[in-house]
């Protein structure tokens, strides 16, 4: 069994810390964001992170653990903390960079010039969550 969700403890906190350091990604907080993990059978598997940013996100990582690698989890993820940006009033997620990865599970390449807090991003890729949500997933667990 598999659940997705925020992260509830200081030992999921470095247990996520620790998947992250497998690809040499520093989290940085942010008290505007949503950090959700991915439990497999009662262990720690995955962590996601999206800024907001009014009425977008902005993804930060998606990191599966590289010994959970191949087994569709990184799709349950990135829809798991998708749905929590549209529940949430978030119309489109960014991603700075183009990554087959990101693009396989739904984003596509656009690049986008946004102004947040005052300073210009530039950003590789977006999804638009409600037409993500409205056509078939693309992960390999999905039918």
């Amino acid at each position: 069994m598999f659940l997705a969700r925020k992260v509830k403890s200081e030992n999921e906190e470095k247990i996520a810390d620790e998947i992250l350091k497998q690809y040499d990604i520093e989290d940085v907080v942010n008290y505007n964001s949503a950090k959700y993990v991915l439990v497999v059978d009662d262990s720690l598997v995955g962590v996601s992170k999206v800024d907001f940013h009014e009425n977008i996100g902005v993804l930060k990582y998606l990191a599966i653990d590289k010994s959970a690698i191949g087994n569709g989890l990184g799709d349950a993820l990135i829809r798991a903390i998708l749905n929590y940006c549209i529940m949430n009033g978030i119309d489109k997620v960014y991603y700075p960079m183009v990554d087959s990865y990101l693009t396989k599970l739904g984003f596509v390449e656009k690049k986008n010039c946004l102004k947040i807090d005052g300073e210009s991003r530039e950003f590789a890729l977006e999804i638009e969550l409600e037409p993500f949500f409205a056509a078939p997933c693309k992960g390999s667990t999905c039918i």
